[in-house]
């Protein structure tokens, strides 16, 4: 017979105590690792739409006075057409 027994040989496939621990500490630190990259996307996401939200306002504010210096200045048109008359 073989000078090896068959229990001192472990199939390539086998699962040992170590890697029972090793599994799921690794799934675990993947699920960590996920769980911050997205927290951070969602972080930089929030700050963007802050961002952009008080660019929208001060462009929508530009825009009102723009059409309130328009009108200011059809209303003085049409004052220096009617002194013309």
């Amino acid at each position: 017979m073989n000078e090896h027994s068959s229990s001192e040989t472990r199939p390539a496939f086998s699962v040992s105590a170590e890697s029972r621990v090793k599994l799921p500490l690794a799934l675990l630190a993947g699920l960590l690792g996920a769980c911050a990259a997205a927290t951070a996307g969602w972080a930089t996401l929030r700050s963007d739409v802050a961002k952009h939200s008080l660019e929208i306002s001060a462009l929508q504010a530009d825009a009102r006075n723009a059409r309130e210096l328009l009108v200011r200045i059809d209303e003085n048109v049409k004052a220096l057409k009617e002194f013309r008359k």
